[in-house]
């Protein structure tokens, strides 16, 4: 686990909302639009140097990557156009000075180099050149295939930005790519080394992609003090990049080390950047290629440290090989085909800006692990942020793309952006208002949704929909419960780590919670956001109070009803009862068929009275509990087959598999109450031979679909469909408890009457 850099924890006093004045712009996503702002800007500029000299429209062809003076293609809007393709750049005139040209000058990358003389020669050359094609005409000497020289008058022009080639453009794109995921790790764990690390790598991938991107793309010249800064530049890029890649290791999967040891590694691969700025190494490999591969060994062997450290871990074993794959196997390939080969004079197998390419396997290696390994200890709600960065930066580039077509000032050019801005507004708009815009709470909704919760019908059910208020209210990018409390917390919402957290006490039946990045990740917890938690707080320990309150009033009036029923109706009958001689276990059938007592029928109203004796005291008390509703339709078919039985109906209702679904009280008794109507109704009015009951559960993504039907063969309805009665009305209002409906029909295919039920039970309580 990564050490965690944050600060002191501040507390609340109990029943009030603590406060902080941190402004939103630190949040996740204003951070990740940041740096795509800072790549944007660095690709703008790395545009405007590539675009800056004086340009003749001559592609030079490049076979695998080796520089070469034959031409390959001349732009018709260029300087040049009665330019041959296939003949031979051979020198540039300006008046008395001439210079030869040579393959060297459009040497792709200047670290291919290896002698210092050589390299201050090319530089030197390169500012005779840009000079030379300062003036308004220039002379260029070309040779035929034939081997004819010719001199051709040529004028410079300022260079479209369409002309760039397409490798110029690939390094721009991967550039901006790798910082915003880098940047994105890091906006969601700001104070730790880890994400820090990693996304100096990033800034460092931008660096020398962006650097290269600059002066590859020159068609023959760059100024040699630009073309300098530049190579520096993207020295610097890499010599970062690798250093952030032994940080990550020295402090992830664990810390390895101390802050002192990780700033003398930084410090000595800047000394080292320096030391090649000022040509103090003897030689290229020394300055930039072995300091590379240097730290890409060291990293290897960091890495190995942290897995033999990691025996007895295997889930961070399995994070470091996934996180070491990934971030190795880029660079990896990078030093292989380009700096290792160069290095030992093979020159590079492909080109470089191609091979930056390479890198990209690090981060989305690193994307990749995010969801499956929780790399750095983030979840995959992460992906969010990187979602609103992406657009944010797609949108900066329209932009700039947009103002680009308008500087070159044409009509069609005016059409294009005046098109393209109006057609994109209403995309514009919307994902400003998701990025930026904070929606507005409507107060009375609130309150209504609120009280939704206090009165909801079961504490998972409270738990549940106060989850989904506070997710709806203030869109954390995280809600989970607090794994412990913090002191003196426990009564009050308080603000954690500058706004990126707020805790929730305990209410409404649910444990304290952590809200993490509100908006989505796009902005902080503040003061407001605590006082509206805080005024939701209380407003449900205030309609928890009277809810208990209320509860406890019903239940004080359920007793007094029900010591008066025992009083006044069940002792009575009871007594009255207690006096019917029962002769269910008489010495034989002769001795019981003598006694009135011993009459089935007599046995059944005696039944009957019981049952609804007990019933009665079921519905005073309000006292049932959830059941499994295999176990609620065992029992209420127990008791139906029994007394239908008993008047002489034959009962068909076989057993089904209804699942484990556990049904809540209240629908226990819905369910019960339904069949026992049902099972009356039909002994008092159908006059029926025979009943058979169809049973139907299926599993929904919102709970269970019960179906059932219950068909007589009795006399059915006078005019086919059930009047209004105490009864039929009983039978739709335990329906609807169930979160249904029923119907009483007469049967179309025969005598008798149908009553279906279909309900929609609630999510299963079993885990609540």
């Amino acid at each position: 686990m990564l050490t965690s850099g944050n600060a002191p924890p501040t507390t609340a006093p109990t029943g009030a909302a603590s406060a902080n004045t941190e402004p939103a712009s630190a949040a996740p996503a204003r951070r990740l639009l940041f740096a795509a702002v800072v790549a944007v800007a660095s690709g703008a500029l790395a545009t405007s140097i590539a675009t800056s000299t004086p340009w003749l429209g001559i592609d030079v062809a490049r076979p695998d990557g080796a520089p070469t003076t034959t031409v390959g293609a001349v732009a018709p809007n260029g300087g040049t156009p009665g330019l041959r393709v296939g003949s031979t750049w051979v020198a540039l005139v300006v008046g008395a000075d001439t210079m030869v040209l040579e393959p060297g000058d459009l040497i792709e990358e200047p670290d291919f180099i290896d002698d210092w003389a050589t390299s201050r020669r090319f530089f030197v050359r390169q500012q005779q050149l840009t000079s030379m094609l300062a003036h308004r005409t220039v002379t260029l000497v070309v040779q035929s295939p034939l081997g004819e020289r010719t001199a051709i008058d040529a004028h410079p022009v300022a260079r479209p930005w369409q002309s760039l080639p397409t490798t110029f453009w690939f390094q721009l794109v991967i550039g901006l790519v790798g910082c915003l995921i880098g940047t994105w790790v890091w906006a969601l764990r700001p104070r730790e080394w880890g994400t820090r690390a990693f996304a100096v790598t990033g800034g460092g991938f931008l660096l020398f992609t962006h650097a290269a991107a600059a002066y590859s793309a020159r068609e023959l010249a760059l100024p040699g003090t630009l073309f300098r800064a530049l190579s520096a530049a993207n020295h610097l890029g890499a010599i970062v990049f690798g250093a952030a890649l032994c940080v990550i290791f020295l402090v992830y999967p664990r810390r390895l080390v101390g802050t002192r040891a990780i700033g003398a590694l930084v410090s000595g691969m800047l000394i080292w950047w320096m030391a090649d700025t000022a040509r103090l190494a003897p030689d290229q490999n020394w300055a930039s290629r072995y300091p590379v591969m240097l730290e890409m060994l060291a990293a290897l062997l960091i890495a190995a440290v942290q897995w033999r450290r990691s025996a007895a871990n295997p889930a961070a074993r399995a994070v470091l090989r996934w996180f070491a794959a990934s971030v190795l196997l880029g660079p990896g390939l990078f030093i292989a085909l380009v700096a290792a080969s160069a290095a030992v004079g093979t020159g590079p197998v492909i080109p470089q800006a191609y091979a930056f390419g390479f890198f990209l396997l690090t981060y989305v290696g690193l994307a990749l692990g995010l969801h499956r390994y929780r790399l750095f200890d983030l979840d995959a709600w992460a992906t969010r942020v990187l979602f609103w960065g992406a657009v944010a930066t797609l949108l900066l580039l329209f932009d700039t793309a947009l103002l680009r077509i308008a500087g070159q000032g044409s009509v069609r050019a005016l059409t294009v952006v005046l098109l393209l801005g109006t057609f994109t507004i209403p995309m514009r708009q919307w994902v400003w208002s998701h990025v930026l815009h904070r929606p507005v709470i409507d107060p009375e909704q609130l309150v209504d949704q609120a009280l939704g919760v206090a009165y909801s019908a079961t504490d998972k059910e409270r738990a549940q929909r106060w989850r989904q208020l506070l997710q709806q209210t203030f869109d954390p990018l995280q809600l989970a419960p607090r794994t412990h409390d913090e002191a003196g917390a426990e009564n009050a919402v308080v603000l954690r780590d500058q706004g990126e957290r707020l805790c929730i006490p305990a209410v409404a039946s649910d444990a304290p919670l952590q809200l993490t990045h509100a908006g989505a990740g796009r902005r902080l917890f503040g003061p407001a956001d605590a006082r509206l938690a805080d005024r939701l707080v209380t407003l449900l320990r205030r309609a928890d109070a009277s809810r208990t309150a209320y509860e406890a009033g019903v239940l004080g009036e359920r007793e007094r009803i029900a010591r008066d029923l025992h009083d006044t109706v069940s002792a009575p009958l009871l007594a009255g009862l207690a006096h019917v001689p029962d002769r269910t276990h008489a010495d034989g059938p002769g001795d019981a068929a003598d006694d009135a007592g011993g009459d089935p029928r007599s046995r059944a109203v005696n039944d009957e009275i019981r049952r609804a004796l007990g019933a009665m005291r079921s519905v005073v008390r309000g006292t049932s509990t959830p059941a499994p509703l295999a176990f609620v339709l065992a029992d209420v078919r127990f008791e139906s087959v029994e007394r239908l039985t008993a008047a002489g109906i034959k009962v068909d209702w076989p057993v089904v598999d209804v699942g484990h679904h556990v049904l809540g009280g209240g629908e226990r008794d819905a369910l019960t109450a339904f069949l026992r109507e049902t099972t009356s109704n039909v002994l008092r009015h159908a006059g029926a031979t025979s009943v058979q009951v169809v049973t139907v559960c299926e599993q929904a993504p919102d709970g269970v679909r019960l179906h059932l039907r219950v068909r007589d063969d009795g006399r059915g309805l006078p005019d086919g469909h059930a009047s209004v009665t105490d009864g039929i009305a009983n039978l739709h209002a335990r329906a609807a408890a169930l979160g249904g409906a029923a119907s009483v029909v007469s049967r179309t295919d025969r005598p008798g009457t149908e009553v279906t039920l279909q309900a929609r039970l609630a999510p299963d309580l079993a885990t609540s």
